[in-house]
């Protein structure tokens, strides 16, 4: 494909099931999107892959016309970071959230998606099990009450980074943010149930977990906003597991 060339990924729209004669009421999952057309931008040429950035706009925009919260974590082991060489678009043709998402898997089978409990969370096939992916350590008695955005992503980040000192954001106030409190609860389960609780609990938040390879300055950075486009913060090394 030339510059400016567009490459379509297209999937049918998912059946919405019937029961008792009527048709149930679809789920998030199922609703038709405002639009059909989604695209994000990868460097030019044959064999060319999506840097990390550019799939975490694909699945914003993927949320923004859904209107369902969501996460995503990038893959820790091969980071893609973002180029100034030529682009062009590749896209998904969707109908239905549910369908994008199987578009977006099909088009870089190192993701899964699942729904979990109403918002849409990607991860790399490996991420989901791993016992050394920082998101999946536990945590317990996490009762926060009437947070803002800010006040969330430092509890956030300290339970990833626990000896560090900071407050992140301190004096720091989000414009046009809204009015809702958010409300986050996990009595027994892992950073990422913490994270998915506090997007849920908004219904507008995305959170997004990116990585940076051995040889850069930020090796981890996390994001937690409207839809994905917030805060964000990096730290030069890699969330410290617990010892055994």
């Amino acid at each position: 494909m030339g510059r400016g060339s567009t490459a379509i990924v297209a999937i049918a729209a998912a059946t919405v099931g019937l029961g008792s004669g009527q048709a149930d009421k679809p789920s998030p999952f199922d609703r038709p999107l405002q639009t059909t057309e989604h695209f994000m931008n990868v460097p030019a040429g044959p064999g060319a892959t999506p840097s990390d950035a550019s799939e975490m706009g694909l699945l914003s925009r993927f949320a923004r016309v859904s209107s369902v919260p969501f996460g995503f974590e990038s893959d820790e082991a091969a980071p893609r970071p973002s180029t100034a060489s030529a682009v062009e678009r590749r896209g998904v043709t969707a109908s239905t959230l549910r369908a994008a998402l199987d578009g977006f898997v099909a088009m870089d089978p190192r993701y899964r998606w699942k729904d979990v409990g109403g918002a849409f969370v990607v991860r790399t096939l490996t991420a989901w099990d791993d016992p050394n992916d920082a998101l999946n350590q536990r945590v317990r008695d996490i009762h926060w009450r009437d947070l803002d955005v800010l006040s969330t992503f430092d509890r956030i980040g300290h339970l990833l980074y626990p000896a560090d000192p900071r407050e992140y954001f301190a004096g720091i106030r989000l414009q046009n943010s809204g009015n809702r409190p958010l409300n986050v609860n996990v009595a027994d389960g892992t950073v990422l149930d913490v994270l998915n609780s506090a997007v849920r609990d908004d219904g507008e938040l995305g959170w997004w977990v990116s990585y940076g390879g051995a040889l850069e300055r930020q090796r981890f950075s996390l994001t937690l906003g409207h839809y994905g486009n917030g805060p964000t913060l990096a730290w030069p090394q890699r969330p410290a597991l617990p010892k055994p």
